[in-house]
């Protein structure tokens, strides 16, 4: 599938958790990675600042001074960040605009200091300026039944027979390791090409009819950062919601997490996403059958 896709509720947090957020640090990347290592690095923004990164409807803020969002309690909230430095409000995207990035200590060559975000530890052991407490304003905010609408219409302008909703992606932190055997996950890692987002939980084809068909399978491509230009329309109604992130991939948490070595599979740096629904125009997405088992040969005993 190519075409416009509705990210509903926690799929919404979900791509930009996943593809956004993690490029709105402005630490600098350190030298001596490999092309894959730097990319979960993040960084695609970073001589971008003043540039337009977004639709022009979009503004975002990260604030780890707040307590509240959505009318929920947010976790990601802290007075001192982990170099020391005392945390502020950030304007990071302003009607489409890239106005700064989220910084660390770590000195650039542009001579960035620090705006208290350092959070998350990066390779080399060095404090990356991460996002905690992300805030979405999108302008032109519509309800959500009249979102989808605009979805059925972007794909019938452009010659499609359904459109795609997403609602929810695979979370390592929620259906941890048990399902899977250690031998299993290396072989998931060897063939999955872990810089994707995460498998889709909840995705559906909504037909012009209004009908909604589960897809199974479905994972996006990888989503560029130029993708966000095109973003559509927004929702009126917004989804809070807290989670512990990781530098670790998902993968790689199934793969560690529930062994005897103690680690958690949901550790991480305390984070909260506050997001309206995000109607994109162009999304690639593929079939997968990564994480399937095949049907048993025999019956459960006792059926």
């Amino acid at each position: 599938y190519s075409g416009p896709v509705l990210f509903e509720g926690e799929a919404a947090v979900g791509v930009l958790r996943f593809t956004l957020a993690p490029n709105l640090g402005g630490t600098p990347v350190p030298e001596g990675l490999s092309p894959q290592e730097a990319k979960t690095f993040g960084g695609a923004l970073t001589d971008k600042v003043g540039l337009k990164v977004t639709a022009p409807s979009l503004s975002i803020v990260d604030d780890p001074t707040a307590r509240e969002g959505g009318g929920k309690a947010l976790i990601g909230g802290y007075k001192i960040d982990d170099e020391g430095v005392p945390s502020q409000r950030v304007e990071v995207v302003k009607d489409g605009t890239l106005k700064t990035l989220l910084l660390s200590r770590t000195p650039s060559q542009k001579g960035q200091v620090s705006n208290g975000h350092a959070r998350r530890t990066a390779e080399g052991g060095a404090f990356h300026g991460s996002a905690t407490n992300l805030f979405v304003v999108g302008k032109g905010a519509i309800p959500r039944a009249a979102l989808r609408k605009k979805l059925l219409a972007q794909a019938r302008a452009d010659g499609l027979k359904f459109a795609l909703v997403i609602r929810r992606f695979d979370d390592a932190a929620i259906t941890s390791a048990p399902e899977f055997s250690r031998r299993e996950l290396v072989q998931l890692i060897k063939t999955t090409d872990q810089q994707l987002p995460p498998p889709t939980v909840l995705a559906y084809r909504v037909y012009p009819n209004g009908k909604e068909e589960l897809v199974r399978g479905a994972q996006l491509a990888e989503v560029p950062i130029r993708a966000w230009k095109d973003v559509l329309g927004v929702s009126k109604e917004t989804t809070t919601y807290n989670f512990l992130a990781a530098s670790e991939g998902q993968l790689q948490l199934r793969l560690t997490g529930g062994t005897d070595d103690g680690f958690v599979p949901s550790g991480g740096i305390e984070s909260a996403i506050v997001t309206p629904d995000l109607l994109l125009k162009e999304i690639d997405v593929l079939s997968t059958s990564a994480g399937e088992r095949p049907a048993p040969i025999l019956p459960k005993p006792g059926t």
